[in-house]
């Protein structure tokens, strides 16, 4: 649905314009504000693998110099 023009030729909003771009503006806040968690756990994930991945090598080393190889 379009606006309707005043008689100064600006565009008036309808009572559902309104109401759809308030939902509009709502949605774009909750998704950016989830984009942002998930980019934050993302990072969290990939230190975490890193830290793992680091934690591995070293026991396998240590169980390399334990068995003697």
């Amino acid at each position: 649905m379009r606006g309707l023009i005043d008689g100064n030729g600006e565009i008036m909003k309808t009572p559902e314009e309104e109401q759809l771009q308030g939902q509009i503006v709502k949605l774009k806040k909750d998704y950016q504000g989830q984009y942002n968690e998930l980019k934050d756990l993302k990072t969290e994930i990939e230190r975490i693998q890193n830290l793992l991945e680091r934690c591995r090598e070293a026991m396998q080393k240590d169980f390399e110099e334990y068995i003697g190889l």
